[in-house]
């Protein structure tokens, strides 16, 4: 007569560490080979029914547990490079300016963003570490994503980093400026142009360079210039 199943046992495979449960009979079995309950690592389990078969589970990080999921670009080919200053208060202005002006979407482009955007870039002989450093980054971008065509520079007016540099480079200064280093963010665009096509020609890139100035006596507005490229 067949034994009716009214009972599930638990083996637990001490080497993968598998749970598997397999139907049991009314009567006990002659024998139960345990590995776990044995202390027997190599003492074989037998094999379950197919029936009962472990079903392989997609496993959610706990760390993912109800936080909020955001996308990843999966396979971006930015065709830019922006550099920018950190400055908080410019920061959604450049946002729209990248967008609207510029034409170059999420993905397009590789944000850089230093104290002084542009700004040490027009001083390689009296800030080499600052120049060698962005000079890097430039090559290995150009490197990594081959679609990069483009590398736009971006000063702003009222740049708290130049204030920094009356001592650092002021004998690089034009004598002409030295009385006016509000005015430096503005000139240093342009004597970097020269400096991409002496010290970066291999780039390989299309230079373009933008002030950002202010359009209004409250400050609280401004306005792109282009100075090059």
């Amino acid at each position: 007569m067949a034994k009716s199943l009214v009972s599930a046992k638990r083996f637990r495979c001490k080497a993968c560490g598998h749970v598997f449960e397999a139907p049991q009979p009314d009567e006990e079995p002659e024998e139960i080979l345990d590995p776990v309950a044995n202390n027997n690592p190599q003492a074989s389990i037998p094999n379950p029914p197919s029936a009962v078969a472990p079903v392989a589970r997609s496993i959610v990080p706990s760390a993912a547990a109800g936080a909020k999921i955001y996308d990843v670009l999966p396979d971006p080919k930015p065709e830019a490079i922006v550099v920018h200053c950190h400055d908080p208060r410019f920061q959604t202005a450049f946002d729209q300016f990248i967008q609207d002006e510029l034409k170059l979407a999420p993905g397009q482009y590789v944000r850089l963003v230093v104290g002084g955007g542009a700004g040490v870039l027009a001083n390689p002989l009296k800030l080499p570490k600052e120049f060698r450093f962005m000079r890097d980054r430039f090559e290995y971008l150009r490197e990594r994503f081959p679609a990069i065509k483009r590398i736009i520079l971006i000063n702003h007016e009222g740049c708290g980093y130049y204030g920094t540099l009356k001592d650092r480079v002021l004998n690089y200064v034009p004598e002409r400026l030295k009385n006016h280093l509000a005015d430096l963010p503005r000139e240093d665009l342009k004597l970097i142009e020269g400096i991409f096509a002496h010290l970066l020609p291999h780039l390989g890139l299309k230079l373009e360079c933008y002030y950002a100035k202010y359009a209004d006596l409250e400050h609280t507005k401004i306005v792109f210039e282009r100075l090059a490229g």
